[in-house]
This record gives structure tokens, sequence and C-alpha cells, in this order.
């Protein structure tokens, strides 16, 4: 998946989200590539879907079939980061597969 970050997010309206950067910069400054949620997958602003791997396309729309269907933590396990605090706070990237929790 090259240098795509991916970070969980629980949000009021659209429940779990999975969001894709292309780097750790961009996840830093907010710039999401895609993401993934139970109403379905978005492309970023300004972002070409010609752009996007098929692979990081492929798991984004396998990652909206889960939430849809309500399969939450099943998703979980394509996150490679995590926020070390709900409102902000450092990207770590999740060393341990077993201990993700997301912001």
């Amino acid at each position: 998946m090259s240098s795509f970050v991916v970070i969980g997010y629980h949000t009021i309206q659209d429940g779990l989200v999975l969001r894709w950067y292309r780097d750790l910069d961009a996840a830093t400054h907010h710039v999401e590539a895609l993401s993934a949620s139970r109403n379905g997958v978005l492309v970023g602003r300004g972002v070409y879907l010609h752009t996007i791997p098929d692979l990081v396309l492929n798991l984004a729309t396998s990652a909206y079939e889960a939430l849809r269907d309500g399969h939450d933590e099943e998703v979980l396990a394509l996150c490679t980061h995590r926020k070390n605090s709900l409102l902000g706070g450092r990207i770590e990237p999740i060393e341990d597969k077993g201990e993700v929790s997301h912001g």
C-alpha cells in the first residue's frame, strides 16, 4: 500500500470512518486522499480518482461494505496509525494490531 497512512476516526454523524492519507505529512495536515464510511467511499478534495492505486481503492471499497454491514471491528485491521488523543495529538504507528484505539 506504499506509504499511505490509514487512521480510523469515530464520528457522530457517520460512525467509524477510515481515512487514507498519502503520507504522514498529509495526515498531520488533514489532507486525505479518500475515506470510507458506512455511506460509501469519498475521494478527497482536489484528488483525482486515477491517482489512487487500485489496491487502495479496493481496500476502501471493502471497508465501506464492511462498515455498511456493521462490521466495524473488521476494518480497524486496515489502520496503520492512530492519533494519541481525541482532539489532535501526535500520529503514532500502530505497533501491536491487538491494541487499536482511534480518535
